[in-house]
Parts: C-alpha cells; sequence; structure tokens
C-alpha cells in the first residue's frame, strides 16, 4: 500500500466537513493524482533545462565560445598615429613620423632574478642611458634589486635602534621602507646603474598582460642586433610606433603642445578622466597646448592585438582590430607671418641688451588677430634669461600679465559717456589735481582744455581721473578728499571685462591665465584703475580689447583651430569652428565713436603714437593707443623702478582686417625723463606693414 503524505491533512479536512463524510474516500486515488502533477512539473523543469543546455552547447555553441575567448584572451592595443595639423595656408606644422621601438612581454616562468639580468644585458649591448627618471623611482628600483638580486632587505641602512623595533615586530613593514627611502643615497648610483633601473622599471610598468615599451625611437642598429640575437633576449621583440615631427612648427611647439610618450602614458593628475574616456594608462595623449586641447579629434582609434604564445612561450602579436589615424586640423595661424613676428620680437629684445635706459627690459610679447571673426594670425613672444640668451616663449601671450596703462582709456571713456558722467565732446581742462593728504597728480603734460576725443588721442590721464570721481559721486575741487559711493570699483571692473580685460578670452589652449586683480579698494586706487595702473592684463586680453573697439562692440572669442578634416582629405570636414561672440557691450555701441576717433588721431599724429606707425606702413589708415605703466622691481633687495610699455592698434579704420596688441614690460628704467620711446610702437607698425603686404 502506497504511503500518503497528506494524510493528516486530509483527516483535518474531514473534521471540518460533515459532507465528506456522507463521501466514500479512496485515498490511492487521491495520493496517485497528485503525484502526477509533481511529476508534470518535474518533467516541464527538467525539459527547460535540457533545452538550455542544447542551446548553449549546440545552436549558441560559437557565440559563446567566442565570448569565452574574449574573455580569457589577452589584448594589446596601440595608439594610431595622431592627425596632421597644418597652418591657414596648407603646411604642414607637426605631424607623425614612424619610429621603432623594443617592446617586452614576459617568456612562461621566468623568475625577477633573471629579468633582472635581461636588464643588465640589455644596456650593456645596446649602451642604453636613463632620461627622466626620478630619485623616488631610482630608490624603489634599488630597493628591488638588493631584494631580488643582492638578496639583501637592506636592514643594515636602518639605526640599531630601528634594527631592535625590527627584530621585535615593533615596526610595521611600511615605516621600514619610509625609513629606508630616507637613507638610501641616489647621488652615488653611476650611469650605468640609472639606465638599468629604468630598463627594469619598463619592464615591470603596469599593466601586467601588456607588452611594455622599453627603448622608444629606437636607432636602426639597436633594432638590428635586437633580431639578430633574439635568442638571447627572450620576451624583447622590435614593434611600429610613431613619433611628432615639427616640419614648420618648431619656433611655435610651445603652442602646438607635446603629447606623452608610451613609458609616460596617460598624465597622473589626468587619469580619472582618461579613463572614464575608456582610454588605457599607458596610451598616449596631448599633454598641452593644442594636443591636448583637441585630443578628442587628434588621437584618432586604436589598433587592437591578441597575444598569443608559439611552443617555446613566447608571445606574438596577431591583430584583431585595424585603427585609424587621427583626424588632420588646420589652423587660422599664418606660419610664415608668424616666423617673421617671431624674428620681429626676438631681434628688439636683443637689439635693447646695450641699452643703460632698458636694462630690465626681459620680455615681449605681440598678438595679431582678426577683430570680426577672431581667427589668431599670429602670437609671438620672446623672452631673456639669466645669461642674456633670448628664447621664444609664444605661451607667454596668454600666460604672462602685466599692468598695461594708458591703453585702458578707450574703455574708460566709454565707460563714462554711457554712464552719462560724461558728454560727447564735452571738455574738461587738464590741469594738474591736488587732493588732501596726496602728492600733485597730473598727465604726462599739462594740455589744458580737452575734449574726450583729444583725451584719447593725447592721453590724458586727468579727463579719466574726471570719469572715475563722478562715477562716485564726485565732482572735482582742490584738496579735496576721494570718497566714492559704494560698487563704484565693481562698476569699473565690469566694464573692463565687458571688453575683455580682466576674464579669460577663451581661448582654445589649455590653462589660460585672466591676471591679477587687484584686492585693496581704496578710495585713490580707483584713479590708478582709471589709466591702467591697477588690474593686470594678458597681450591675448589686449587684443580681443582693441578687437571688441575696431568691431564696435561684440568680444569676440579668439581661436588657433580653424576647422577639423579627414586624414588627407581637407575637402571632408569633420568639424568647423564659427565665430563665437563671447558678449556685446552693455548700453549704447555708438558710443564707441569717439574712442575710436580718439585712436585714429592718436595714429595719424606724429606727436602723439603715429610716429613709429607712419615710418612703417603706408596706404592704410590705422588706429592706435600706446600705453605706459609705472612698475616697480625688487632685485637684491634693491627698489627698481621700471616702466612698461603697451599698444594696441587696428586697421583700416574702415572695415577693420587685423587687431593688434604689444606689450613690452619693464622696457624702460624709471618714471621721469629716462623713458625711452614706447618700443611697441615700431613693432605693431611692423606688424601691420607686414601683413598688409602679404
Amino acid at each position: 500500500m502506497i504511503f500518503n503524505p497528506f494524510k493528516k491533512m486530509d483527516m483535518n479536512r474531514i473534521k471540518r466537513s460533515s459532507n465528506v463524510l456522507r463521501q466514500s474516500q479512496d485515498h490511492t486515488k487521491v495520493v496517485n493524482f497528485r503525484l502526477k502533477i509533481c511529476a508534470g512539473v518535474v518533467i516541464t523543469l527538467f525539459s527547460v533545462i535540457a533545452f538550455r543546455l542544447v542551446s548553449l552547447t549546440i545552436i549558441n555553441q560559437d557565440e559563446y565560445k567566442q565570448k569565452l575567448e574574449n574573455y580569457t584572451a589577452k589584448k594589446q592595443s596601440f595608439s594610431s598615429p595622431r592627425g596632421t595639423i597644418y597652418d591657414r595656408n596648407g603646411k604642414i606644422l607637426v605631424q607623425s613620423v614612424s619610429s621603432l621601438t623594443i617592446s617586452y612581454y614576459p617568456v612562461d616562468s621566468i623568475t625577477e632574478a633573471d629579468e633582472w639580468k635581461l636588464a643588465g644585458k640589455l644596456v650593456d649591448e645596446l649602451n642604453l642611458s636613463a632620461t627622466n627618471i626620478t630619485d623616488r623611482q631610482l630608490k624603489d628600483m634599488y630597493i628591488q634589486y638588493m631584494k631580488y638580486v643582492e638578496k639583501d632587505d637592506l636592514t643594515s641602512l636602518l639605526s640599531k635602534k630601528n634594527q631592535e623595533k625590527l627584530a621585535n615586530g615593533l615596526l610595521s613593514e611600511e615605516k621600514k621602507e619610509e625609513l629606508l627611502l630616507k637613507a638610501i643615497d641616489v647621488s652615488s648610483f653611476d650611469e650605468h646603474t640609472r639606465a638599468l633601473y629604468q630598463v627594469k622599471m619598463r619592464m615591470d610598468a603596469s599593466p601586467e598582460n601588456q607588452y611594455k615599451v622599453v627603448v622608444e625611437d629606437a636607432s636602426n642598429e639597436q633594432i638590428s642586433y635586437i633580431s639578430e640575437n633574439s635568442s638571447s633576449f627572450p620576451g624583447f621583440k622590435s614593434t611600429f610606433d610613431w613619433k611628432r615631427d615639427y616640419t614648420e612648427g618648431n619656433n611655435f611647439k610651445s603652442i602646438l603642445g607635446n603629447v606623452s610618450t608610451q613609458t609616460q602614458g596617460v598624465p597622473s593628475e589626468d587619469q580619472e578622466y582618461y579613463l572614464a574616456l575608456n582610454y588605457s594608462l599607458n596610451d598616449r595623449v596631448g599633454t598641452s597646448g593644442l594636443e591636448k586641447q583637441y585630443e578628442e579629434f587628434l588621437a584618432g582609434t586604436k589598433s587592437v592585438y591578441n597575444i598569443k604564445f608559439d611552443e617555446k612561450g613566447n608571445a606574438y602579436l596577431e591583430e584583431e582590430e585595424t585603427g585609424k589615424s587621427g583626424y588632420d586640423l588646420t589652423l587660422t595661424l599664418d606660419i610664415d607671418y608668424q616666423n617673421k613676428m617671431d624674428e620681429l620680437v626676438k631681434s628688439s629684445l636683443e637689439s635693447a641688451k646695450g641699452n643703460q635706459y632698458r636694462q630690465y627690459f626681459e620680455k615681449l610679447q605681440l598678438v595679431v588677430m582678426n577683430p570680426n571673426t577672431g581667427e589668431i594670425y599670429a602670437m609671438s613672444a620672446a623672452s631673456k634669461d639669466e645669461d642674456g640668451t633670448v628664447s621664444l616663449t609664444p605661451t607667454d601671450t596668454y600666460l604672462s600679465s602685466d599692468r598695461v596703462g594708458s591703453v585702458v582709456k578707450m574703455a574708460t571713456l566709454y565707460m563714462g559717456l554711457n554712464e552719462g558722467v560724461v558728454s560727447p565732446g564735452e571738455t574738461i581742462v587738464d590741469a594738474p589735481m591736488k587732493f588732501k593728504g596726496t602728492q600733485e597728480m597730473a598727465s604726462y603734460h599739462n594740455y589744458g582744455p580737452l575734449t574726450d576725443v583729444q583725451a584719447i588721442a593725447q592721453s590724458s590721464n586727468v579727463y579719466m581721473w574726471n570719469i572715475a570721481l563722478r562715477l562716485g559721486g564726485n565732482n572735482y575741487t582742490e584738496n579735496m578728499s576721494i570718497s566714492l559711493k559704494e560698487g563704484t570699483f565693481s562698476l569699473m571692473r565690469r566694464y573692463y571685462n565687458m571688453f575683455g580685460l580682466g576674464v579669460k578670452t577663451g581661448l582654445d589652449l589649455p590653462n589660460e591665465a585672466v591676471g591679477s586683480i587687484g584686492a585693496d579698494a581704496e578710495q585713490a586706487n580707483a584713479l590708478h584703475f582709471a589709466i591702467g595702473q591697477y588690474d593686470t592684463y594678458t597681450t591675448m586680453q589686449l587684443a580681443q580689447y582693441v578687437a571688441t573697439i575696431a568691431n564696435n562692440g561684440l568680444r569676440v572669442q579668439p581661436h588657433l583651430l580653424s576647422y577639423v578634416s579627414e586624414v588627407n582629405d581637407k575637402q571632408t570636414t569633420v568639424y568647423k569652428k564659427t565665430i563665437s561672440i563671447l558678449s556685446t557691450l552693455f548700453g549704447d555701441k555708438n558710443l564707441l565713436g569717439d574712442p575710436q576717433q580718439g585712436m585714429k588721431i592718436c595714429a595719424a599724429d606724429s606727436n602723439y603714437c603715429g610716429s613709429a606707425l607712419s615710418s612703417s606702413y603706408t596706404g592704410v589708415e590705422m588706429a592706435a593707443k600706446t600705453g605706459t605703466a609705472e612698475n616697480e622691481l625688487y632685485i637684491n633687495g634693491q627698489l627698481i623702478n621700471t616702466t612698461n610699455a603697451t599698444m594696441v592698434a587696428y586697421g583700416p579704420t574702415e572695415n577693420p582686417e587685423i587687431a593688434i596688441a604689444c606689450s613690452a614690460p619693464n622696457s624702460n628704467n624709471g618714471f621721469g625723463n629716462s623713458l625711452q620711446s614706447n618700443i611697441c610702437g615700431q613693432i605693431v607698425g611692423e606688424a601691420a606693414k607686414q601683413y598688409f603686404a602679404k
């Protein structure tokens, strides 16, 4: 008789129902019925499992086999050659050219000691030397060498007291390593030792299951030796690579930027960013300049290889995916014009070496751009180091800032006109001003009655000081106390910002500087602010500023990129840089007419800022304004007074094509009679002459 597992449940059901007691009970039938239901469920479940198993092993076998291979496969990716960068006329500035490297992948069962022997042999046979290895890296590798080769844990380098602590378990491994790092003196390491440590460090580089580049840009002789003696160097092989070649852009290299090597990989400070974009830590990326700014276009796609092994356990590469070179960039820059401007600023700085009145003149910057589109035609700068050597430093045009002097007066006048504190054509007497508790203040000359246009042309400080006073709720009276209403400083700074002074220009390069913002808002500083003697600005900001004046009030973003195209196919445009208007001047832009007219008169009159300009070019009417700003240097504890020279210009005055800015910090000694002529005058004039001649 079959056991009824549901007997208790059935008995309970019988107790609860009188109707059930009247029915005959066949327990065997009930049990069999329920067993059939259970058997049906079990059979169904096993059928599903069986179908799934058939699907995995027969129907979708190839798919899952490929997934397994992908999961267990060791892969190696290589960066494709980066795109080429051209100037506006199609001249190559930087391109990728082929090179060879020596890479390493460990063979099966190789020991750490054997790898050290291989590293030493490679250094000896290829005559390698160390480059760019830090003291910390040398110390780390020294500890490894002593541990695996010399079998020395370096405990002897510790003090006796610390040795006792270590023996008694009172000194942690982390503390021991810290003490060892302090005790190791890397100055005693010879060149061979340094090279050995660097090679081994590269052999150990992450990731573990990929080829590591040990020798970059290897010579033909080195490649041949490794190929001919491959059995003596298990795990080493030559691989194709690329490097950047600065064809026409060598002088402009700091703007074009740098690319990391495979041994450097992604810079540590940018690792999270690039990892989020699916980069590997050993990928080559742009680290500065345009190479970094436009990494997404220049980088291309990577080639992917499977790492296979032969019967001897040596690794080799089998291509899985073919990479694609990066896109090409065409810049707004004219490299021929850029080279001429480079020579101009460099020779101007060098020629001042023997001038006793320019003995602190060590930097000179020039920017030429299109005021309507923001296209940069040239950005040149030169610097003199301590031994007097002059070199090109174009990054100074957007990274270095100085006081700029009277070139800001057009912005000051527009502010006064737009705020209604002066009227177009209003006359103010330019005479010395005396405030309570201060020395007498004056323009370079006492000009007498001046209109607003004449105040720009003749560079009246007094006119601008009256504007600042009126903005602060004051009218000038002799011996008055300066007491400006709250918000005067912020109002003035807001106007200068609208012109591009004291804010980032939006230049398409990393790390653009803003300049320094004066923090001491004393009342008298508002007067200095009004004539460019307070905040500091970059030459790129000056260029954007004068472009805003030239194009009637539009602050245009300066840029070096023109367009991006397919590799070797300029007709297929991937991206085009469009004109970007960052802001427009607040108020009535027609009020720019008087500042513009003042600049036009200044450029035309040889008594003002026109002498250098008129001698440099003919046939083009220009508008310009010079500036001089007092500066102080501390040299060997001694206070030295110097003057910064600046100039901004645009032309032609009708439908301007170029905006030019020049800055020459500390180009004159002293504040008074020792002033030389404004050196930026002839530089701006020559820049205009060369442009219109071209």
